[in-house]
């Protein structure tokens, strides 16, 4: 019954992205917002973060936070980031530096390759030799920088309850992400306790030399 269920379930999804696409936008807002107007010291990747919701349908009061796959722009998201404002969740997808793919890792002989790559991109702690990301360009600044901007400049989407204290209310979001962005999406689950986590296509931190999962995926 399970099964059938989620399999209706993603039925539904798929109808809607692929005959649904014009209605799906005529009441969604959508904001375009440049990853340095939310904090100067911040790169930009690919281009604008994307910040969605429906005015017109009830609110959940929860915020769907997607991270998108290696190479992977946020407005890339926008179509499934539109179905979730449609069932009344906030959403919010970033830029950020996605182009080193996780399985970068796979043939390291060190068995911490993956978290510490996780570590990296998530927080920007100068741990990877896979790649450098400074504190300022991490999922957790650009996240908490752009919800705090939009706190600011679009005071009618009532984003303040997803803050406070300029702070993330980690027990309203619910942190997803797709290929890499599955890996970094559960990284942060174990940092934060958040809503929930969802995991599209991912992670794939094996450490085929070793043949055994990345350890971090085990710990509380």
């Amino acid at each position: 019954m399970r099964s059938r269920i989620l399999y209706r379930s993603a039925s539904i999804v798929m109808m809607v992205l692929l005959f649904g696409s014009t209605s799906l936008y005529a009441k969604v807002k959508i904001l375009h917002i440049m990853p340095n107007l939310t904090d100067p010291a911040i790169v930009t990747v690919h281009g604008p973060n994307i910040a969605l919701y429906d005015p017109q349908v009830p609110s959940r009061h929860l915020l769907y936070f997607f991270i998108t796959g290696t190479g992977g722009h946020a407005t890339g998201s926008q179509r499934m980031d539109s179905i979730f404002a449609r069932w009344g969740y906030h959403a919010i997808s970033i830029d950020y530096e996605d182009n080193v793919i996780a399985v970068a890792c796979a043939h390291s002989l060190d068995s911490t390759s993956f978290g510490r790559y996780r570590d990296a991109i998530v927080t920007g702690a100068p741990v990877s030799k896979k790649i450098k990301v400074n504190k300022a360009n991490s999922i957790l600044n650009r996240f908490q920088k752009l919800l705090v901007y939009l706190v600011k400049h679009d005071p009618k989407g009532n984003w303040g309850q997803f803050v406070k204290n300029g702070q993330p209310v980690w027990s309203r979001v619910i942190v997803a992400g797709h290929s890499q962005g599955a890996g970094h999406a559960p990284y942060i689950g174990k940092l934060f306790k958040g809503n929930r986590v969802l995991m599209f296509s991912g992670p794939q931190d094996y450490m085929d030399n070793l043949h055994r999962p990345a350890p971090w995926q085990a710990r509380k």
